[in-house]
């Protein structure tokens, strides 16, 4: 929120719209109060403060037109519409589209704190923090003799089991989520286009649309060869298993054999004296 101010490209949203309307216009309001002051003053200095004043009140004006703009671009609109009188009201209240659009990403989306990445990782951050900090408060506990040692260890299991599953559920959610470079690129394209307004918004969200799909086909079909692969890698430890008990089968048996052979051979030896 409140990014910046002063640029009229991109979006905002209804509180950061509603927030900027009440700040530039009651700054507006005091600033037309000092001027009416200044003009009735004896002061001699009272036309370069008022100078001045002119000058914080076409920064305030600037913001309000800025903020304005971008309103409007999040409603998909040019930022001229907002010189239709009471259309400001409209802007407090309108909602905004919900996906992307030739102006921007959606607020409700780069809004979020650091983007959503860096919040899924401070919440599994969390979660981490969570689990040490039962840990070591159990670690405390053992210490200070207020559970004995076969309860500490039952309990101490039980989290580390727990923070496994949950590292566990966090990677794969993150597998999940990955996207790969040469998708990115075809979507940063399409963004490109849309900007400089080749494509329609409609248009925009079926390629998109098309190309994530594609996407989750081509995951697919690597989870199903990697199954294949650890299947074949089973398949073959299970053949070299089998020829080892084999051969050492086929080695007993031609021992057994050499045996009787000798044995053989002894007690023609025997007769033959």
């Amino acid at each position: 929120m409140f990014k910046n101010p002063f640029s009229f490209e991109g979006r905002i949203r209804r509180l950061e719209f509603g927030i900027t309307f009440i700040i530039c216009g009651t700054l507006g309001t005091f600033f037309g109060y000092l001027i009416e002051v200044f003009k009735n003053s004896s002061i001699e200095e009272a036309q370069n403060i008022i100078y001045l004043i002119y000058s914080f009140s076409l920064i305030n004006l600037w913001v309000m037109l800025a903020q304005g703009a971008k309103r409007e671009h999040d409603l998909g609109y040019n930022g001229l519409w907002q010189l239709i009188p009471f259309r400001y009201l409209w802007l407090i209240f309108l909602k905004g589209e919900p996906n992307s659009n030739k102006y921007g990403d959606s607020p409700k989306m780069t809004n979020n704190p650091n983007n959503i990445d860096q919040l899924k990782h401070s919440i599994d951050k969390n979660s981490q923090n969570e689990f040490d900090n039962k840990l070591n408060l159990l670690e405390q506990s053992f210490k200070a003799g207020l559970i004995d040692e076969q309860d500490y260890n039952t309990k101490k299991n039980y989290l580390n089991s727990e923070k496994r599953k949950a590292q566990h559920i966090h990677e794969n959610n993150k597998n999940k989520a990955s996207i790969s470079e040469h998708t990115q690129a075809q979507l940063n394209s399409l963004k490109e286009l849309l900007d400089n307004g080749i494509l329609t918004q409609d248009e925009f969200e079926t390629k998109k649309d098309y190309i994530l799909k594609n996407e989750i086909k081509k995951s697919d079909n690597s989870k199903d060869h990697n199954t294949d692969y650890k299947n074949k890698e089973k398949e073959n430890t299970n053949i070299d298993k089998v020829d080892s008990i084999n051969y050492k089968n086929n080695k007993i048996d031609y021992s057994i054999a050499k045996m009787d052979e000798i044995i053989a051979n002894l007690k023609k030896h025997q007769n033959d004296k």
